[in-house]
């Protein structure tokens, strides 16, 4: 049981913990972080509870964008004043998407999800050679989640101008949160960023990133213990699939020390309660709760 005290920051206590255990020569046979949950009605016509099992998650990075001019009073603003030319920019940046498309642990989830699907969506979700451009094109539309499953997102975090009401900004700056899907690179990324923005005068830096994470197989003896301990402790009707987690958790260390990193959190939670995590009135049912608890339970006595 390994507890880093910043998971919601940098992240770093997990990385001085695995650097403990690497000196130590601690190959851990199965890594379970938090991830998915089990949820409905995510995946186009599966309406059977899934256990979103994530085998790998996307990279995290956060850059800056950044105008700097000489400023001056507000009553006499320039052309192009700083705030302008960042908001163009942010915008540029927003108008100009990363691709979309089928990463293998996403087809697999689909493979899997096909078991309980309609027959002729069941025949899509098995013929993504085929249909993988145009399924990844319409799950970018059905809404947030789903479009973080098959794209490299990017999103403005914070803002900052002006010191005061009545001046120019001296420096408008951007911080930009972006989730990098695997195949995907810091580097690459960046240049996408630049490509975007399409000026010279805004500074792209990178403040900090890391690269996806390695993929871990969804098969074998450690995948097997964990979808035993799903239909024992939170039901027969659970499927276990695989899947990109789409947030950063302190897992990404750990795969420096072990093959089999997985992010799964044994919860049932409904659209609602998904929508509230890191937002008000956050919350998990009792009972949903207890039967969580049951899972950790079963997965360590099968180990």
């Amino acid at each position: 049981l390994a507890f880093g005290h910043n998971e919601e920051t940098a992240g770093d206590g997990a990385g001085a913990i695995v650097a403990v255990l690497d000196e130590r020569g601690v190959r851990p046979g199965l890594v379970l972080d938090e991830g998915g949950a089990v949820v409905e009605g995510v995946l186009p016509g599966v309406t059977r509870p899934t256990a979103m099992i994530g085998v790998a998650e996307r990279g995290v990075m956060t850059l800056t964008l950044t105008v700097a001019e000489a400023g001056g009073h507000a009553s006499t603003p320039t052309r192009m004043p700083a705030t302008a030319r960042l908001a163009r920019a942010i915008d540029r940046l927003r108008r100009t998407p990363f691709r979309t498309r089928i990463t293998p642990p996403v087809r697999a989830m689909f493979a899997t999800a096909a078991q309980a699907a309609p027959p002729a969506l069941a025949a899509v979700f098995r013929s993504l050679g085929w249909t993988g451009p145009v399924l990844s094109r319409a799950l970018a539309l059905l809404g947030p989640e789903t479009n973080a499953l098959v794209r490299t997102t990017a999103v403005v975090t914070e803002l900052s101008g002006a010191t005061g009401e009545n001046v120019l900004a001296t420096r408008a700056r951007a911080v930009v949160n972006i989730r990098l899907l695997p195949g995907d690179t810091v580097e690459g990324v960046t240049r996408h960023v630049r490509r975007a923005v399409r000026d010279d005068r805004v500074e792209v830096e990178v403040f900090r990133a890391s690269n996806p994470s390695p993929v871990s197989p969804w098969r074998g003896e450690p995948w097997q213990r964990l979808s035993a301990a799903v239909r024992s402790a939170l039901g027969d009707d659970v499927l276990a699939t695989p899947y990109v987690q789409l947030g950063a958790s302190d897992s990404r260390f750990f795969t420096a020390i072990s093959e089999h990193v997985y992010r799964f959190t044994p919860f049932h939670l409904t659209r609602a309660e998904r929508d509230c995590l890191h937002a008000p009135d956050e919350r998990i049912r009792v009972q949903v709760w207890l039967r969580g608890i049951e899972f950790y339970r079963d997965l360590l006595r099968a180990s």
